[in-house]
């Protein structure tokens, strides 16, 4: 039956979304068609969990399920039972379905606490080992890391170091660790090459996971990073971003976001479009969230003031004011809803300071 299969949807544009499937050819129809219907599920365990994640029900895009709906859904099988999150997409009781929501969200925001005090700790294991030894694959280990979370923490520190990242949880003797690679890299084919020390191991080239005795870690990270030497070269580390058109400050406007919203949904292997735009005054700044991690800006072309947000880019703060107040800047335009109003503002991706 056809509106059986169509009311199946929502749960088909959830994990799609959640579990980042390219979003090409029948799967962005369906991750697009899918957000419809999870807009107007009836779904009770759904509909508890969107109101729980304080997003706005009816206006949920791929941004919505990465950040609010899929880590609540995930943190069950990260630091708990999985079953709670099966049962809240299966229950038909009103009130089961806000109960286990709630649940959910009170993991996530324990996985969110371990996750940044490991990610605080982590960070600076790996400044010390680039700066004391120049590793190029960083092999991070801990007996105090929660292994439910360590995959996070890869992505994350990549994404700051843009090199390949492997963090270890450490219990009785035995290692088990998650990496995340950059391109170029194959981290798989690494990992075949050390498989003589490891217990096990799989992924592919920029994921991977294993399982190693703790008294060969060291001997595993002077592997790892003498086959890095053959691969990975000082251009590598240096992170790359494809800009897809340069456009002035003067063109953005409430149109031109319509145009580029037919685009969604956007995700893997549909990634938002990146505009730069060159010489760009920086009218003011300051560093914003709970560790002034990110860095909000108003940014000046003749008489025009657009504000933009570039997540965790603080540290590009210090070299605005320092240095300079005109930058060119590359960044997604979107829309920020806030209050009921809703305001342009440019997703920061890169900033480089002119004069």
């Amino acid at each position: 039956n056809q509106d059986d299969l169509r009311n199946l949807l929502d749960y088909v544009a959830l994990g799609s979304i959640a579990d980042s499937v390219p979003f090409i050819d029948e799967n962005r129809i369906l991750i697009k068609c899918g957000l419809k219907v999870l807009n107007q599920t009836d779904k009770e365990g759904l509909k508890a969990l969107i109101v729980e994640s304080g997003v706005d029900y009816g206006n949920l895009g791929t941004k919505e399920v990465n950040f609010a709906l899929a880590p609540r859904i995930n943190a069950a099988g990260r630091l708990d039972d999985p079953k709670l999150a099966l049962e809240l997409l299966l229950t038909d009781s009103e009130s089961k379905a806000k109960y286990l929501s709630r649940k959910l969200s009170e993991i996530n925001k324990y996985r969110q606490d371990v996750g940044d005090n490991i990610l605080r700790e982590a960070r600076e294991f790996a400044f010390k080992q680039v700066e004391d030894e120049d590793n190029k694959v960083l092999v991070l280990a801990s007996e105090d890391w929660n292994q439910g979370v360590i995959g996070i923490i890869a992505s994350r520190l990549v994404d700051e170091l843009n090199r390949p990242i492997i963090i270890i949880s450490k219990k009785d003797g035995i290692g088990k660790g998650s990496g995340r690679s950059i391109k170029g890299f194959h981290l798989y084919k690494a990992l075949e090459l050390c498989k003589d020390i490891l217990i096990n191991f799989g992924g592919h080239q920029l994921a991977a996971g294993i399982t190693i005795e703790y008294n060969k870690i060291p001997e595993f990270k002077s592997r790892i990073n003498k086959i890095a030497q053959e691969f990975i070269n000082e251009d590598d580390l240096n992170p790359e971003l494809e800009v897809d058109a340069q456009i002035s400050l003067s063109d953005i406007n409430f149109n031109l976001i319509k145009d580029i919203n037919v685009l969604e949904p956007f995700g893997s292997g549909n990634p938002q479009p990146v505009f730069c735009s060159f010489k760009n005054m920086i009218y003011d700044w300051q560093l914003v969230g709970q560790s002034r991690e990110h860095l909000k800006l108003k940014i000046k072309e003749e008489n025009k003031i657009l504000e933009g947000i570039g997540f965790g880019l603080s540290k590009m703060g210090s070299q605005i004011f320092s240095e300079s107040k005109v930058v060119d800047l590359a960044f997604n335009i979107e829309l920020n809803k806030w209050n009921g109003s809703e305001n342009i503002q440019l997703n920061i991706k890169g900033i480089k300071a002119i004069f």
